[in-house]
């Protein structure tokens, strides 16, 4: 009986024990920080959930913080414009993001937009989005990455509220 108990209890644990390891997209992700010229921004779950706890009468706070209780990781790797070494740094970014693991990536959308190439690819599970990664590439050079469990337009409703570097891209996924 006590050996049923115990495997009962790995199998509830495991979905949240799979849940907590890093999947190849993140791990490909550190590898952008520390390098010259290259920004790199990393919000926890730990932060979603002190945001969770921040009262607020303003719907639309109301709305980011449901969401973002949704998320697990969001990240943004972005090449410093002003930076002097530029050239480098955007070599250094084409080649990471060559080396990106996409291969269980869906892509849903690319954009031509000027000098810029934006491409939005998923990971879905029973049509809620496991994680997305929108690429830009070209003058403006940025990776977005949100693991979670969420609906494509719950993300899009939200894009307009948030005031960060490629969400207005997000905007396009509901043409």
């Amino acid at each position: 009986m006590k050996q049923i108990k115990i495997i009962l209890l790995i199998l509830l644990l495991l979905p949240v024990l799979a849940s907590a390891q890093e999947s190849p997209a993140q791990k490909w992700l550190h590898s952008f920080e520390g390098r010259s010229g290259i920004t790199t921004v990393s919000i926890t779950s730990a932060m979603f959930k002190l945001l969770s706890k921040i009262s607020s009468s303003d719907p639309e706070y109301q709305d980011i913080v449901r969401f973002a209780a949704k998320l697990q990781d969001f990240k943004i790797v972005l090449i410093d414009s002003d930076d002097p070494k530029k050239a480098p740094a955007k070599a250094e970014f084409n080649r990471l993001l060559s080396s990106a693991p996409l291969s269980q990536f869906e892509e849903l959308m690319s954009i031509r937009e000027s000098d810029n190439h934006i491409v939005f690819r998923v990971m879905q599970r029973n049509n809620h989005i496991q994680e997305l990664i929108m690429t830009i590439s070209g003058d403006d050079q940025a990776i977005i990455f949100i693991k979670g469990d969420f609906k494509l337009n719950e993300l899009t409703q939200i894009s307009d509220d948030m005031n960060i570097t490629g969400m207005d891209k997000i905007k396009k996924l509901k043409k």
